[in-house]
């Protein structure tokens, strides 16, 4: 997910040590110098950024304050809060300015003190907005709410990737509870087992594409027809003929019986989850400087 910066460009060096920082934590951010090439419309550009992003950082300081553009982008903010009712405006105060009117009833990161503080704060309140390992994948009837995690067998050194998925929502009388576990065989697990935390998070969204592509290929759905869970196999190679996983991937439906069969779409639901991760881990384009 995206996260917008808004800034008076006077502050420019703070700024870009705010945003290398928060990449570097693997935050997707927006900023204009990063992301305007010659010849795009900055109002046009600048104002899609800030209807799509999940988050906004306001950087308060005494030249944003005085800035009309930055205003702007501060009150566009909170339309947006007031409208989506949920938090989404980040205000990191950066010199003894007059904080507005109104963000005086929010708590914000105080980077006159100590930076690495309030970068923590920023990043906790980040994670609660654009944490990759769980999200809301939206639907007309229905919403799927998702997760990840993983863990190592209590038995053996093996490493083991599980999703969680579950769709519910007003237009229907039941949820679905849809579950996908990837089993790694002993050299996936060593390799696993040596990576640090950021190739972690790599490692498990390359095994899960690839999960992707064979539920793809095979149009891989489950009927529903009763209570009990439902349960499909498969195994899958890597780049070596050595590296493999099994994935048990079941389905089961809770709640109230309408006596129908229920068709759960794993192929898509997976592929939109990859999306949604892919988008959450994603690395700003550096490409070409802009000013406005």
């Amino acid at each position: 997910m995206t996260v917008f910066i808004s800034y008076n460009h006077s502050d420019v060096g703070f700024v870009d040590w705010l945003a290398n920082r928060l990449v570097s934590r693997r935050h997707h951010i927006w900023m204009d110098r990063w992301e305007l090439n010659v010849g795009d419309s900055l109002i046009s550009r600048v104002q899609a950024a800030l209807t799509a992003s999940d988050a906004i950082i306001i950087v308060l300081s005494t030249n944003s304050i005085a800035s009309e553009w930055c205003k702007k982008e501060l009150n566009s903010g909170i339309l947006r809060e007031l409208e989506e009712k949920r938090v989404l405006v980040l205000p990191c105060v950066i010199d003894h300015c007059t904080v507005p009117l109104f963000l005086r009833e929010k708590l914000y990161a105080d980077f006159r003190k100590d930076r690495e503080v309030a970068l923590d704060q920023v990043h906790d309140a980040l994670l609660r907005i654009t944490n990759p390992q769980q999200g809301r994948l939206e639907s007309p009837d229905f919403h799927t709410d998702w997760s990840y995690d993983w863990s190592k067998g209590r038995s053996s050194r093996r490493w083991y990737f599980e999703w969680t998925f579950v769709d519910h929502g007003p237009a229907i009388e039941y949820c679905i509870l849809t579950e996908c576990k990837i089993a790694c065989n002993q050299l996936a697990s060593d390799m696993f087992q040596n990576l640090d935390e950021g190739a972690r998070q790599d490692y498990i969204l390359r095994v899960f594409a690839l999960l992707v592509s064979e539920t793809a290929k095979r149009q891989s759905k489950i009927r529903i027809r009763d209570a009990f869970r439902q349960i499909g196999m498969l195994e899958m190679l890597g780049g070596s003929d050595d590296e493999e996983w099994l994935v048990e991937i079941s389905s089961r439906r809770m709640g109230i019986d309408n006596g129908k069969d229920t068709l759960v779409h794993v192929d898509q639901i997976l592929e939109r989850a990859l999306s949604e991760m892919n988008v959450k881990l994603a690395k700003p384009n550096r490409a070409t400087k802009g000013e406005r």
